[in-house]
């Protein structure tokens, strides 16, 4: 006796439904694939420099600021790389659209990198505790064209 199609998809949708997904915050699971990060430094539209923290997804975990000079740039990220291990660096924030994002701020309180919004404080967490983990040891990569 054959099923009709439809009658098979009510059948499997249940167990399709709860297999976990390998995909968590945009990312692979690291059993499937190990998470990389690592710095970029470009130049933006004002002509200064900046850094982002990128994922090896192509996400953006953390933006710097605009520095005058690329070795200003150098300075921040190494900033960014002795600080961020520290869990109490980390100022989480709530926008008034309800998404949430942090500041990861230096020794003296400043702050030295700003996150994108999550929707939730689960994804945060992770994206947090990813940045606590491999951002001391991330590696550089400059993009800005050489003079």
């Amino acid at each position: 006796m054959k099923l009709p199609l439809i009658h098979i998809y009510s059948i499997l949708l249940p167990f399709i439904l709860t297999v976990p997904s390998p995909v968590v915050y945009g990312r692979l699971n690291k059993k499937q694939h190990p998470v990389m990060i690592k710095f970029v430094i470009d130049r933006n539209k004002n002509g200064t420099f900046e850094y982002t923290l990128v994922e090896s997804s192509g996400e953006v975990m953390l933006s710097g600021q605009g520095y005058g000079s690329k070795q200003g740039c150098k300075i921040g990220i190494a900033s960014v790389q002795s600080n961020a291990a520290s869990e109490e660096q980390y100022e989480r924030k709530k926008a008034r659209n309800g998404k949430i994002s942090f500041n990861l701020l230096s020794h003296n309180g400043r702050v030295i990198g700003t996150s994108c919004q999550f929707a939730s404080e689960a994804l945060m967490d992770k994206a947090i505790k990813l940045m606590m983990k491999k951002a001391p040891t991330a590696k550089i990569t400059d993009v800005t064209r050489q003079g």
